[in-house]
């Protein structure tokens, strides 16, 4: 779409705008979409939610840029996405580092707009809260707190927890299912194992394992992994045909 509205190739910009909203709402092969109803992320981590935000932010204004509309079901999506990474933040400022996420302060995070992510940044001084205290979402996850900063109690002395559920890992996530994160008095009690980077194969595998988080592990039975897609490559790096 850059492109072709660069060059002037107006056939180029219109198949580029097609499919990035198609990858975007209505992927291919049964594909996870960027960004769900729910406004939940397909990353199965906090630090990429933040990350395809800000390149999502960028998509936006570049389609304007090049005189295309940006769809209502889009900017909603989006709109929700910064609630999901809300939940997602402690009260005492920082990103959990839930799948392969690094340490990161809510402060930190570009373009906060004026709801949830200010109001995270800001620590209760401005901006706006998710609407509820507590949410399930459908891509695994249930995330909630005792409250935002209201009713006399300051915002850092909230209480917050999360839990995953649902499909397996994939994209950046961990074997997290039934791992649990917990905030309280004004410190960490559960944490995420956290990532170090991608060059240590090794020591990459003990923090995506299981036994590096806060949940159930039974000895000799094997994690769920996400079933490969039509669309993945296989091992050789070559795509299969349907």
């Amino acid at each position: 779409m850059t492109a072709g509205c660069g060059i002037g190739r107006e056939d180029l910009a219109r198949l580029g705008y097609r499919r990035l909203l198609d990858a975007s709402l209505a992927p291919p092969f049964d594909a996870r979409p960027a960004v769900d109803e729910e406004g939940a992320g397909n990353e199965q981590s906090a630090h990429y939610a933040v990350y395809d935000r800000a390149r999502w932010r960028l998509a936006l204004r570049v389609m304007r840029a090049c005189r295309r509309s940006v769809p209502a079901e889009l900017a909603r999506r989006l709109r929700l996405l910064d609630e999901f990474i809300a939940f997602q933040i402690t009260p005492g400022g920082d990103l959990l580092q839930i799948g392969e996420s690094y340490a990161a302060r809510a402060s930190g995070i570009g373009s906060p707009g004026a709801g949830p992510i200010r109001y995270m940044s800001t620590r209760g001084a401005e901006g706006a809260p998710p609407g509820e205290r507590a949410r399930v979402y459908r891509a695994g996850y249930v995330m909630g707190r005792s409250g935002w900063g209201w009713d006399g109690r300051p915002f850092t002395e909230e209480m917050s927890y999360t839990a995953r559920f649902g499909p397996g890992r994939y994209a950046h996530g961990q074997n997290d299912q039934m791992a649990l994160t917990f905030h309280a008095l004004g410190r960490d009690v559960l944490v995420p194992s956290g990532h170090i980077g991608y060059s240590a194969t090794s020591w990459r595998r003990w923090p995506a394992s299981p036994e590096a988080h806060s949940t159930l592990v039974v000895r000799g039975v094997p994690s769920a992994t996400a079933p490969r897609r039509p669309w993945s490559r296989t091992p050789s790096g070559t795509a299969p045909t349907r």
